[in-house]
């Protein structure tokens, strides 16, 4: 103990250690020193999906002015990765439109573009789809040409943990706070 050595030892051992059952708990640890600094933190900020909730959101609403809308926006929807994308595919099943589409273009943070004849169809966040830029509701709609015609609301199933290790966080005095994507609604529903 009175050896520098041993301390000179005994740290990085323990961050191997602590680093490993940490990954174990699925925490991947980049930098040992973070454990150190782990001390030193007042605020915890969560990712939404797939941190808080389950990252399997359900469809629950349908909001449409045109019979088809279901099935266009599914047309789009099967042509993407996004969890949105394939909750709506999870609903109609095949049950896509039998339009032929081109030119199809997923934007990062926004949603997929295709055309078909003349028309450009989006899905999507509403500013983005609709062109407009005012919707402040970020709801998920389907248009064509910036008309909407249907839009679209989820919901994600919160992880059976979460509640839990939030209260834990909570006693020990942090702050927490969620950074998301999402549109308000379903941000303050999970804040609640």
């Amino acid at each position: 103990i009175t050896c520098p050595c041993a301390l000179g030892l005994a740290v990085p051992i323990v961050q191997v250690i602590a680093a490993r059952r940490l990954f174990e708990k699925g925490i991947m640890v980049k930098d040992g020193s973070g454990i150190e600094r782990l001390a030193e933190i007042d605020s915890v900020v969560f990712d939404k999906t797939g941190t808080l909730t389950v990252g399997q959101p359900k469809l629950v609403t349908v909001e449409s002015s045109e019979q088809q809308a279901l099935a266009i926006a599914a047309s789009l929807a099967v042509l993407s990765s996004h969890p949105l994308s394939r909750a709506l595919v999870a609903v109609t099943g095949e049950n896509t439109s039998e339009m032929v589409l081109s030119e199809v273009t997923e934007h990062a943070g926004l949603g997929i573009e295709a055309k078909s004849h003349n028309s450009t169809y989006r899905l999507g966040r509403a500013e983005w789809a609709l062109g407009d830029g005012n919707d402040a509701s970020n709801r998920t709609v389907i248009s064509r040409d910036g008309r909407l015609l249907a839009s679209f609301d989820f919901e994600d199933t919160p992880r059976r943990d979460a509640e839990a290790a939030i209260e834990i966080l909570r006693q020990a005095g942090l702050k927490m706070q969620i950074l998301s994507g999402d549109g308000n609604g379903p941000v303050s529903t999970m804040a609640r």
